[in-house]
């Protein structure tokens, strides 16, 4: 029974981190492409 339980809360404290990296990958992608487009607008 403990197994089971202790099995439980690993896959999801790692889901949990899986999904809070993939939005800060995403936030962070969404900036990147931002700053590009702002840089290169500012070069026109």
């Amino acid at each position: 029974m403990m197994k089971t339980v202790i099995i439980f809360v690993s896959l999801v404290w790692v889901a949990g981190n899986v999904v809070c990296l993939m939005a800060a990958y995403r936030i962070g992608v969404k900036d990147g492409i931002d700053k590009s487009r702002a840089e290169s607008e500012a070069q026109k």
